[in-house]
């Protein structure tokens, strides 16, 4: 009966584990996806500054 109690707490801990693994990867990658949104939306911006800065010349 030890020993089952044993397997079963090893068990769920690596079940714990795996799942924070991937609950940080997931949101890493969230965050990943998030900065490119934000990098395109600043090149498209400076874009239309510099395209309205060359028709004003």
């Amino acid at each position: 009966m030890l020993f089952s109690l044993f397997v079963g707490v090893i068990a769920f801990t690596f079940l714990y584990v795996w799942l924070m693994l991937h609950r940080t990867r997931t949101m890493a990658m969230e965050d990943m996806l998030e900065d490119r949104g934000l990098d395109d939306a600043l090149v498209a911006r400076r874009a239309e500054a510099a395209n309205q800065q060359n028709g004003a010349h």
